[in-house]
């Protein structure tokens, strides 16, 4: 994300832990998680810093479409509307949850998720 003041709030945010909150590349890199998320998909720490957690990977095939039409759309808009999918967790367990997507207003390949459990 950009190093503006934003940032310091966003990252504020994160280290609250009150839900999970990811940064992302539309790639499928995840650049940044809380510790909520990272409990949410049952990874760790160091499987994240290690590149092992990719939102791609974490999405089962059914539900690749629907995020490469959100992708697109977030590369248009800062902002789109909120989407239901699933994540498959580390031990294979599915999880659904809501995504609230947001990008970067300067770079449209970086964005944020807030993710809901449902």
């Amino acid at each position: 994300m950009s190093s503006n003041p934003d940032s310091a709030f966003l990252q504020h945010l994160m280290d609250f832990n009150v839900v999970p909150i990811i940064t992302f590349n539309t790639d499928g890199r995840l650049l940044s998680a809380n510790d909520a998320f990272l409990e949410l998909i049952g990874y760790s720490r160091e499987d994240l810093e290690a590149g092992r957690v990719n939102w791609r990977d974490l999405t089962p095939p059914e539900y690749l479409p629907v995020d490469e039409y959100f992708v697109e759309q977030l590369k248009q808009s800062t902002l789109i509307p909120p989407y239901v999918k699933e994540y498959v967790r580390k031990d294979g367990n599915r999880v659904a949850i809501q995504l609230f997507n947001g990008r970067d207003p300067d770079d449209a390949s970086h964005g944020v998720a807030i993710i809901l459990e449902i």
